[in-house]
């Protein structure tokens, strides 16, 4: 796979289907900063499924600002492979009113723009792990 100047691979994999629920970070759990990883809606670099799971496929290089992915940083505590993508602000640090605005959105009726953006990015729908 290609590396994006971020240093991460362009193609990530969300876990679940293609609804604005999955596309829409948790708050508290997505929210919070964690030891090498940015808080954010959680991706990963590897296609890792358990039987009957589906992925939905983001490339990263479609995400439209303010939104960013950014890979945890593995020598802090981050997981290696897991990239979070979040909304930044203008010298790129993590925008964390924003992003506890977008959490705050999932599951009700009107989905928030973050969420509409994610899900633009996404370049293949319903994947599944080969047997």
């Amino acid at each position: 796979m290609m590396a994006t100047a971020q240093g991460i691979s362009r193609l990530v994999y969300r876990r679940g289907r293609l609804t604005e629920k999955t596309f829409t970070p948790r708050l508290g759990s997505d929210t919070v900063w964690r030891p090498g990883q940015a808080p954010g809606l959680s991706t990963s670099e590897t296609l890792s499924l358990r039987r009957g799971e589906i992925a939905q496929v983001i490339d990263v290089a479609l995400l439209q600002p303010p939104l960013r992915a950014i890979p945890d940083d593995v020598a802090a505590g981050g997981t290696p492979g897991h990239v979070s993508i979040t909304p930044v602000d203008g010298a790129g640090g993590v925008d964390q009113q924003l992003l506890d605005e977008w959490a705050a959105t999932r599951g009700h009726s009107a989905a928030h723009p973050l969420t509409g953006k994610v899900m633009q990015a996404v370049v293949q729908i319903n994947v599944r792990q080969a047997p």
